[in-house]
């Protein structure tokens, strides 16, 4: 269901150090392709958490449909990620699924 993003912001405090970090969102997606994004399970760090949930809000989204027409549907998202030292972007290894 979504496009992108290809990758993810290191919050700057996070940039000095290796990480990884596991988190689970809520994704409900309207009947227009527009979302709304929640965190479920955090990382521990809030910044991070946000850096995460900015970076797959306000994307545009693949509509699901039934009987094909669009209809709204929430989606949990489970992200994974890891970063080194210095490194200022997170490529967190999701997948775009090809446009029908």
């Amino acid at each position: 269901m979504l496009k992108g993003p290809s990758t993810i912001p290191v919050p700057t405090f996070l940039r000095n150090r290796d990480g990884h970090f596991l988190m689970t969102l809520r994704c409900r997606v309207e009947k227009d392709g527009s979302t709304r994004v929640q965190v479920m399970e955090g990382t521990g760090a809030p910044d991070l958490d946000e850096a995460v949930c900015q970076s797959f809000s306000g994307l545009p989204w693949y509509r699901a449909e039934l009987g094909g027409q669009p209809v709204a549907v929430t989606v949990r998202l489970v992200i994974e990620g890891s970063w080194e030292n210095g490194q200022e972007f997170i490529d967190w290894g999701g997948r775009i699924p090809p446009m029908q």
